[in-house]
């Protein structure tokens, strides 16, 4: 049951988008569109802060450590 669930999923999410878009029009596609690149936007810039702040005090090892 939950593999008849998982795989139509993407359908009703279209659906569900679809059916927003016709009753609000496309602007709210373009509201979604900026709360997206401003999410992740910040997670970029979290995720490099997280990786800049620690090699600042112990040097290159943190990719080192990072990618083992």
């Amino acid at each position: 049951m939950t593999g008849y669930i998982m795989y139509l999923a993407p359908i009703a999410t279209l659906a569900a988008i679809a059916a927003i878009t016709a009753i609000k029009g496309p602007e709210l596609l373009i509201t979604y569109g900026k709360f997206i690149l401003s999410f992740y936007l910040a997670s970029s810039v979290s995720g490099s802060s997280c990786c800049s702040s620690p090699s600042f005090f112990i040097g290159r090892r943190v990719i080192d450590l990072a990618m083992t």
